[in-house]
Formats: C-alpha cells, structure tokens, sequence
C-alpha cells in the first residue's frame, strides 16, 4: 500500500474501552476515506461483525487496543477468527497509533 487512497472504502472496525480515544480513531480513518465504525466492548464488537456478515458487508479488519481494561483481546480474537476467517485483525496500542499521526 503505497498512500492511504488505496484503502478507500475499506471497512473497519476499532475496538476499544475508552469511548474519547476509540471514536476519535474512527473518526480519524473516516477522515482518510475508511468506513471506519467503533466498538467499545468485546461482545459489541462480535455483534457489530455478525451483524455485518449477515448483511453480507463484512469487515475487512478489526483494529483492537493492547490497553483495555474490560476486554480479553485473546478471547475476541478467537472469536472473531472462527466468525469471519478472512478478517484481519490487529492489535495496537490506539492512543500511541493516533497520536503519531497527525489529522488533517
């Protein structure tokens, strides 16, 4: 991927506990052109996913925060990966993620 405009429309979905960061880092890949949506459990992020396999519109990556507090990110990746096989899911640390990179 050689510029954010290759990710375009792809659809992802942020877990994370902290209501402030998680919707501040959807709205910030929203502003780069990503139908970014935002979790703030792990039972809404699998509804969120289920929901979205059963509309057939998938999502193509889970971004998951390293630092949640009410959340067994082991336990949501299984779970996710036995739901969808084809996600990508990733964990990171958000905050430090989106500070990092400025918002136009």
């Amino acid at each position: 991927i050689e510029s954010t405009e290759e990710l375009s429309g792809l659809k992802v979905l942020v877990v994370n506990d902290n209501k402030e960061n998680g919707s501040a880092f959807a709205k910030m890949l929203r502003k780069r052109s990503l139908n970014a949506d935002f979790a703030i459990s792990e039972n809404q992020a699998y509804e969120m996913c289920e929901d979205a396999i059963k509309r057939d519109e998938n999502y193509s990556i889970v971004l998951i925060d390293v630092d949640i507090d009410n959340l067994d990110s082991v336990s949501l990746i299984d779970k996710l990966n036995k739901l969808d096989d084809n996600l990508t899911l990733i964990i990171l640390s958000i905050i430090l993620f989106a500070l990092s990179i400025p918002i136009p």
